[in-house]
């Protein structure tokens, strides 16, 4: 777990349920059949990042990559079944965490510049209370995150295979200024 630019409050209530689970955990210590698990998701594929207010100036999205709800839903059905202390959802959760023990201070500083630049589609987007106060709908588990990353891993890596060429496609020859006459 570790901080995000731009998102104070919603990194500050995380680091509280972690520490409000360990005091529950210490609390109920003594208890034969009472659990305090926390679970620890990655970006979780919702509508939070679209409904949220947002006073940036352009749209907010989700960061890459995103897990499903189902998924961390799952983890909760088996913690309920197989308790454990802490379950991280996700494998960039883990990936994370190895790193914030490893290097800490360089992981803060690669996430101060990499976060804000993943945080926001270059839309603009007049300011915005967002759900803050009122409902917005459409209601729904999923945000549509994980197609939209989908999309653009796509368009990042379909350049360079369209320019692949094939034993059968004779190369293109480079293309001459007009008016000058091919050397013989």
């Amino acid at each position: 777990m570790t901080g995000e630019p731009l998102l104070s409050p919603y990194v500050a209530t995380k680091f509280a349920v972690r520490g409000f689970t360990a005091c529950l955990r210490q609390e109920f210590e003594r208890a034969a059949d009472i659990h305090v698990c926390l679970v620890m998701p990655w970006a979780v594929d919702t509508p939070v990042y679209s409904k949220m207010g947002n006073v940036f100036g352009r749209q907010a999205r989700s960061i890459f990559p995103v897990i499903a709800a189902g998924r961390v839903a799952r983890a909760i059905v088996g913690l309920s079944e197989r308790p454990r202390r802490e379950v991280i959802v996700g494998i960039s959760g883990y990936m994370l965490g190895i790193a914030l023990k490893l290097a800490p201070m360089l992981v803060e500083r690669i996430v101060a510049r990499v976060a804000p630049v993943l945080q926001f589609k270059p839309d603009p987007q007049p300011p915005t209370m967002g759900n803050l106060f009122t409902p917005i709908g459409p209601y729904s588990v999923g945000g549509g995150w994980k197609s939209y990353w989908a999309e653009r891993a796509t368009r990042l890596f379909r350049p360079a295979s369209a320019n692949v060429q094939t034993q059968d496609t004779p190369p293109k020859r480079p293309s001459r200024p007009e008016g000058r006459a091919e050397a013989d």
